[in-house]
């Protein structure tokens, strides 16, 4: 396991450190399904279908062809649908950009060693959709860091 750059990371110290200290405790998928529970949340996303496919993330499934391509295929519908946007209220493209955002999250942690998999899911969202401040909120929530 080689060491993590964290200066290649777009994020702030303090939230680097956030991460690995949250880490320590409880693993890189846990944190990343705790960190994709609190997106998927916090923009009125609660389909369950999604929610369980974020639930079975595990170390083997984040290597699973099957696993990514289940992702991919429950959340393509969503991927059209946000980006027609047509006739969708601010609340409802928001849940169904989440959706989006999570399989985006999950397919770009395919390309990285899983030690790297939450500092990548956190600038993700970032870049996505959320401050630093919702990221800081998010680490919090897991009951670790304060």
């Amino acid at each position: 396991m080689a060491a993590i750059d964290y200066d290649t990371y777009e994020l702030p110290k303090d939230i680097i450190t956030m991460i690995k200290t949250t880490v320590a405790q409880i693993g890189p998928v846990e944190f990343v399904k705790h960190m994709l529970f609190f997106y998927l949340s916090d923009n009125g996303a609660h389909d369950s279908s999604v929610w369980d496919l974020v639930a079975e993330a595990s170390e083997g499934s984040l290597q699973s062809e099957d696993y990514i391509n289940r992702v991919d295929a429950r959340t393509r519908e969503y991927a059209n649908l946000a980006y027609s946007g047509d006739g969708f209220s601010p609340e409802e493209l928001a849940e169904i950009n989440a959706y989006v955002d999570t399989r985006d999250s999950l397919l770009t942690a395919l390309s990285f060693p899983l030690e790297e998999v939450p500092y990548i899911t956190c600038e993700n969202l970032y870049c996505l959709r959320w401050g630093f401040d919702k990221i800081r909120e998010g680490i919090t929530c897991m009951g670790v860091v304060k």
